[in-house]
């Protein structure tokens, strides 16, 4: 965005628009900024679309790594402080990817092997996919709300849609799908509930459609 003069609004404006209104509620942040940038610029009609994505970062203490007496090497410990991350995507294809590797970040931080991080990349893939294409069936004027949160021994993602939900579903046949006799596609749940140690789906009057995955720390007893 430009002024008269042709000078961009810039990172710095920006920047200063945020910490003027930081106390702001964060649904009301976006627009707080857009206000800013139109004033600067003295126009409210813009040439191009715009593009704003606002997050919430809790507070998250990194793993502590202590000496492992029985290899001799470093150990990654959970972290006791709990976090969280949201995360409020349009329901286009592609914003996956941001639920995908902020997911993966936390659950780096928490100390899991790098087989179950890319484990919980694919099921939150597939989860949001479902929730742009199915739950809220490619519609801009929806948006996929993701909550990625930390726990002692676990770590949750849920993502909420406005659908009207389903369950889970019986394994896809593949030999079936090889033959055409069912459609190619619907892998989905099936990879889901492979991948992650938990999935729930709920409809909840006030979030709409939720599917939560949970993926359990090293060292839980309750994983089994």
């Amino acid at each position: 965005m430009v002024n008269g003069a042709v000078e961009p609004f810039g990172f710095d404006r920006l920047q200063a628009a945020i910490k003027q209104h930081a106390s702001a509620a964060l649904h009301q942040l976006p627009q707080h900024l857009v206000s800013a940038a139109e004033a600067f610029t003295g126009a409210h009609e813009h040439i191009d679309d715009l593009t704003l994505m606002v997050v919430r970062v809790g507070e998250l203490s990194a793993p502590a790594k202590t000496a492992s007496l029985a290899s001799g090497g470093p150990a990654v410990q959970p972290c006791e402080t709990p976090g969280e991350i949201r995360l409020s995507l349009p329901s286009y294809l592609g914003y996956e990817r941001m639920a995908m590797d902020a997911a993966a970040a936390m659950a780096r931080m928490m100390g899991l092997a790098p087989a179950r991080v890319e484990d919980l990349r694919t099921a939150v893939s597939e989860t949001c996919i479902n929730a742009i294409e199915h739950g809220n069936k490619l519609n801009a004027a929806n948006r996929v709300d993701v909550l990625i949160r930390a726990e002692a021994q676990t770590l949750t993602v849920q993502v909420c849609d406005n659908g009207v939900g389903f369950t889970s579903t019986a394994p896809p046949h593949l030999d079936k799908k090889i033959r055409g006799e069912e459609d190619p596609r619907g892998w989905g749940l099936f990879l889901m509930e492979k991948l992650v140690d938990q999935v729930e789906f709920k409809t909840m009057p006030e979030l709409g459609h939720v599917t939560t995955l949970t993926m359990k720390l090293p060292g839980d007893k309750s994983s089994g």
